[in-house]
């Protein structure tokens, strides 16, 4: 993202720089491909893989995220990752059952530990 504001950004009042027409739209291609597409495609996104992780829907844990349940769940990343966003993401993985964030409670999903079999045997 750097590297895109360095070469594309334009300068802003505050001394930072904004991304606008293709080279903005190219960022929203980037994550949509590293969250959505990996979690289609692979099941799950590289960070997860690495730390043995796996979106699940709620219903049923051994199953793979539906197209819809997948876009809902990163959609929401903005909120659940970035600046304060960060610290209600905190709150609600603490204070819910299964430890969501605000985009799994929307998709109606849940995080799982790929590698303990009796995660994909429970029911939620």
């Amino acid at each position: 993202m750097r590297v895109m504001m360095y070469f594309y950004g334009e300068p802003d009042d505050e001394d930072g720089y904004f991304l606008n027409g293709l080279p903005a739209l190219s960022v929203i291609v980037v994550w949509f491909m590293f969250t959505v597409g990996l979690e289609q495609s692979m099941g799950a996104t590289i960070a997860n893989k690495v730390l043995n992780l796996r979106p699940a829907p709620k219903s049923d844990v051994r199953s793979v995220l539906t197209f819809g349940q997948s876009l809902k769940r990163d959609l929401l990343d903005m909120i659940d990752l970035w600046g304060l966003g960060g610290i209600y993401s905190i709150i609600l993985i603490k204070n819910t059952e299964y430890n969501q964030r605000l985009g799994d409670l929307w998709a109606k999903t849940v995080v799982i530990d790929a590698s303990d079999p009796e995660q994909g045997l429970q029911h939620h």
